[in-house]
Formats: C-alpha cells, sequence, structure tokens
C-alpha cells in the first residue's frame, strides 16, 4: 500500500502568501532526499480547500499537500502547476458578502417587500457571486411561459432558479412549489429559496414526478462563518460553471445515511466486522445480530432514511446443470423379414 505523508497544512489570506507557500513546496520537492537507498519525493496531489486555521478565527484558504515516494517529478510539477492555477482562480466571496451584508439584514428588519428584495438580491449575484446583470441574471424569467423571480444563466442555459420571499418573510419548503414547475418545465436542477437573510439551495429530479431535497440552508447574520461563506461560494458562477456545486450534490449524497447504510449492510462489510470482533474478542458474532446491534447504534433519523434493515448478498452466480445425455435410439425392427416355414 502507498504511504501518503502529509507535508503541509498552510493557512493563507493573500495571493502573495499562496505564492509563497507554493514557492515552498516547490523548494521541498527539488531537493533529493539524503539517505541513499530512499527515493526523493515529488507532488502527487494537492487538493485546495476553504477552512480555517487552528489559531485563527478569520477565514482563510487552507493547502494541503500530501506527498509519497516517488521518483517521478513530472507529476509534481503538473499538479504544482495546477495548484497555481487553482488558487489564483478560487473565488473568495467574504469581503464583497461583508458590504452587502448590512443591507440585507437591514432589509429583513424593516419587512422589505418582495421587489425591493430581489433588487437587492440582483446585486449581490453580479457584486458578490460573480453573474452578469446583463447577460446571466434574468428578472420575471420565462420558462415555458411560466415565470419566475431571477433566472441565473451561463452561456444561455439557466442553471439555477431563484424564488425570492420578501426579506421578513420565513421560507417554507412549499414556497419553491411554483418554482418546482418551472424547474421541471425547463429541466433545471436547482432552485434557490431565499429572503435575502435566508438562503435555501434545493436539488431536483424528475424521474418519478418532480422531487425536491434541500442541499443545504444558510442563515445570515453579523458575523460571517466560514461554513456558511463555503456554501454560499458553491453558487458563484465560476463553481457552477466548473461543477463544483453538481460535486458538492454528489458527495452529499454518497455521504448520505441510506447510501452508508447500503455499503454498511453488505454481506461483504459484514463480514469484515466479523471478523475483526473475532480477532479482537475472540468470539464469532451471527451476522443477523451484529447487524442488528449496528442498526441500534444509529439515530432515529439515520434509521429512518436507511429504511428496514435488510442484509444485501451479492447474488451467487448458478452453477448451470450439464445438458441430459441423448438417449440411444432403439434399432428398428426389420418388418420385412420373412417368417420361417413350419
Amino acid at each position: 500500500m502507498t504511504r501518503r505523508i502529509q507535508l503541509a497544512q498552510i493557512s493563507v489570506t493573500s495571493q502573495s502568501h499562496w505564492e509563497a507557500a507554493l514557492g515552498r513546496i516547490g523548494r521541498i520537492l527539488s531537493l533529493d532526499s539524503g539517505n541513499a537507498g530512499q527515493p526523493s519525493l515529488s507532488l502527487t496531489q494537492v487538493r485546495l480547500r476553504l477552512g480555517t486555521s487552528g489559531r485563527s478565527t478569520k477565514s482563510a484558504r487552507v493547502l494541503e499537500a500530501s506527498l509519497i515516494p516517488r521518483r517521478d517529478r513530472a507529476a509534481a510539477s503538473v499538479m504544482l502547476a495546477l495548484a497555481t492555477q487553482r488558487s489564483k482562480d478560487m473565488p473568495d466571496i467574504r469581503k464583497d458578502l461583508k458590504k452587502y451584508l448590512p443591507h440585507l439584514l437591514k432589509a429583513a428588519e424593516d419587512n422589505l417587500n418582495e421587489a425591493d428584495t430581489v433588487q437587492r438580491l440582483t446585486k449581490v449575484f453580479e457584486d458578490v457571486l460573480g453573474y452578469d446583470a446583463m447577460t446571466d441574471i434574468s428578472r420575471e424569467a420565462s420558462v415555458k411561459d411560466k415565470f419566475v423571480d431571477v433566472a441565473l444563466k451561463i452561456e444561455d442555459a439557466v442553471r439555477i432558479l431563484v424564488e425570492v420571499k420578501s426579506a421578513a418573510t420565513t421560507l417554507r419548503d412549499r414556497h419553491i412549489e411554483q418554482a418546482q414547475n418551472y424547474a421541471a418545465n425547463g429541466n433545471i436542477r436547482w432552485v434557490l429559496l431565499t429572503n435575502g437573510v435566508a438562503w435555501n439551495l434545493y436539488h431536483l429530479t424528475f424521474e418519478e414526478g418532480i422531487e425536491s431535497t434541500l442541499a443545504f440552508s444558510v442563515a445570515l447574520t453579523h458575523e460571517l462563518d466560514d461554513k456558511a461563506i463555503e456554501l454560499l461560494s458553491l453558487l458563484h458562477r465560476q463553481n457552477v460553471k466548473k461543477g463544483a456545486l453538481d460535486e458538492y450534490w454528489e458527495q452529499r449524497i454518497a455521504l448520505s445515511p441510506a447510501s452508508i447504510g447500503r455499503a454498511l449492510f453488505t454481506e461483504e462489510a459484514l463480514k469484515f466486522v466479523r471478523r475483526e470482533i473475532r480477532r479482537r474478542e475472540g468470539i464469532l458474532i451471527d451476522e443477523e445480530d451484529l447487524a442488528q446491534a449496528i442498526h441500534e447504534m444509529l439515530s432515529t433519523e439515520a434509521r429512518e432514511r436507511i429504511g428496514p434493515l435488510k442484509i444485501r448478498r451479492r447474488a451467487r452466480a448458478r452453477k448451470e446443470k450439464p445438458p441430459p445425455e441423448p438417449i440411444p435410439e432403439e434399432a428398428p425392427k426389420d418388418t420385412d423379414k420373412p417368417k420361417a416355414q413350419s
């Protein structure tokens, strides 16, 4: 098994810091191992994400570099170049959002009407989330003779429908029913419900009717937390265009209780756990008893999402029966043989 070594987790807050961090890793990669017989290190994975450093509450981009012993340095050069490009392209909405945050919170206090809320949100979509007011933002957009408050487009294709409520309105799931119909007519997978302070993003599927699932919910306050920034950044035009929003949803589905339950309550997974318990405790647990114990460990909500306990077994290949041996045919009787004379 390949052993990964975490070289660094560096918190930075500016482009110059990014360049310094990447340069530091580049210098490390250029050094050969001083120990005889040990291969030099090369960068094989660089992962960029939003996060915070352990000592600071301020938002920071965190660069993590994982290294493995390898001789090939070409991979290092390519991945380092990709990391540099991604660091330059990564949108940071905190500063711009802070500028509009007081106006959004004040609108809620003043119970601003829906039309004025739409006006403020249009500026947020433009100046914070990177959509062009002339080409990407459509107000009262029409989708097959139906209208929606705002449609966010990328290259003339509607990617997100926005249902806006007045600033003081408490958002309810039922508020997206009209937008759902718009989305179904245009085969649009994302609907954003917002009053400027609360932001609820829904993912829609149309396989069996229209089904909506809450992807995330953010409530803005005077203190912007990193999680809110990270989630709202997914709505940035650049992230939507490059597929980051869809990747977030795929990961969310993969880590859902239903998905984990399907993987956990399988014959192979339970077999592994039984073997580990036997190695540690010296006792072989019945498969169904183990599955029941794991199921009871889960929260009530998780059990409801997973559904009834069922062990999924791999289908066994049926052995084909050999074809029956042919029955030998009897020799035909000679009916033309003359009878013996008596």
